[in-house]
């Protein structure tokens, strides 16, 4: 299905090509023009693909006001169980509950809110920008939500992917909460100005989050939660929630923009229960700013340290061929001196290398040793 753009508001266009699509198995729905906008749509099962033509040609915007923020499961793009794609468009997010304080989603996958057995969806987004309305926004919105429909108890199930996309502006990026061991992709994104960029909650779900690069800490007390501060990624549950997770977070780029006192690289928690959960964290890379004052602890920072910017490994040459005793030039030496229990400290003290202690272990006119010795 082709959809062109009409003047003023192109929902009843794009509402029309998605009914038609599940109802006739169409596997694909394509917007033609550079320009579209929104307020909300909704589409149950459906099994296809949303797509412009690329995240810089294609751009649908979700406006201002235009979802009922009180109503069921309040999403811009609203889809029920089914297996939604929407890929190679920018969606610019405006404050859709009209500034209200409410939440909503700009993209929200459910279970089937009109059948709760049926609650597994398999949903992707990729090459995308998802744009939200930045930290100065009223209402708190979330980029991509898959979760259960507010209609139901029992948890949404499938699986989740985001891909080579950029989300920024958001109060969170990507919110999952997923049951029966569904698993959730997060890899090749980058988020910035975020409250949280990603936060798995009350799941028990598979999640895979590799290669993002995720800036946190950019904005200070974030409208999200402000006595959270920001947080780059996000688990946490209460006390009525599964408690079970496997986690594999790895080669990603974790930026702290120091903005605030509060910042969180990883966060990890269970509220009125103890966590069991598996993860592996691997082969990140974090980075902070310069501090002005003294370095937060790492209990401040999260997994974070203010620092300046990676100093270059160090490098250290020298030329033995001198004297008949030198020492490393540059180096000093201290000495810690502990009773004959090992633990109790008595005393300390510098030395020089240079000792008269130091006993001869070779002897000869082009002898040249590195001595190593006990002081």
């Amino acid at each position: 299905l082709e959809v062109a753009s009409d003047p003023g508001n192109d929902t009843a266009n794009l509402q029309c090509a998605l009914d038609k699509a599940v109802a006739e198995d169409f596997a694909a729905i394509l917007l033609l023009d550079s320009s579209y906008s929104i307020t909300q749509v909704t589409a149950s099962r459906f099994k296809g693909v949303l797509r412009g033509k690329s995240k810089e040609a294609t751009t649908l915007t979700l406006e201002s006001g235009g979802v009922d923020c009180a109503a069921e499961d309040p999403s811009a793009l609203r889809f029920y169980a089914g297996e939604p794609t929407i890929q190679r468009m920018t969606l610019a997010t405006e404050e859709l509950c009209g500034a209200t304080g409410e939440r909503a989603a700009a993209v929200g996958i459910y279970s089937d809110t009109a059948d709760c057995d049926t609650r597994t969806a398999f949903a992707q987004l990729d090459r995308m920008a998802l744009q939200g309305p930045g930290s100065e926004a009223q209402d708190l919105l979330t980029g991509v939500r898959m979760t259960n429909s507010d209609n139901c108890s029992k948890k949404i199930a499938g699986t989740l992917k985001v891909d080579n996309s950029v989300v920024s502006g958001f109060s969170i990026g990507v919110l999952s909460s997923l049951d029966g061991a569904g698993q959730v992709d997060i890899n090749f994104n980058t988020f910035t100005d975020m409250g949280t960029s990603i936060a798995i909650l009350n799941a028990n779900q598979g999640s895979s989050i590799f290669r993002n690069d995720i800036y946190f800490n950019e904005v200070a007390n974030y409208a999200a939660d402000p006595a959270l501060g920001t947080v780059g990624i996000f688990i946490n549950g209460d006390a009525s929630g599964p408690n079970t997770n496997l986690s594999s977070i790895k080669t990603n780029k974790f930026y702290d923009g120091g903005a605030g006192g509060a910042g969180y690289a990883l966060l990890v928690g269970q509220e009125g229960g103890k966590i069991s959960h598996t993860m592996w964290v691997s082969n990140n890379r974090f980075e902070g700013v310069q501090s002005a004052g003294s370095a937060r602890s790492p209990a401040d920072s999260g997994m974070v340290m203010a620092s300046a910017d990676p100093i270059t490994p160090i490098e250290y040459a020298q030329d033995w061929e001198g004297d008949e005793a030198e020492a490393l030039s540059g180096w000093l030496g201290f000495i810690n001196v502990f009773g004959a229990d090992c633990a109790s400290y008595q005393f300390g003290y510098a030395y020089s290398a240079l000792g008269s202690a130091v006993a001869v272990i070779a002897d000869g006119a082009d002898s040249k040793v590195l001595n190593v010795y006990n002081d």
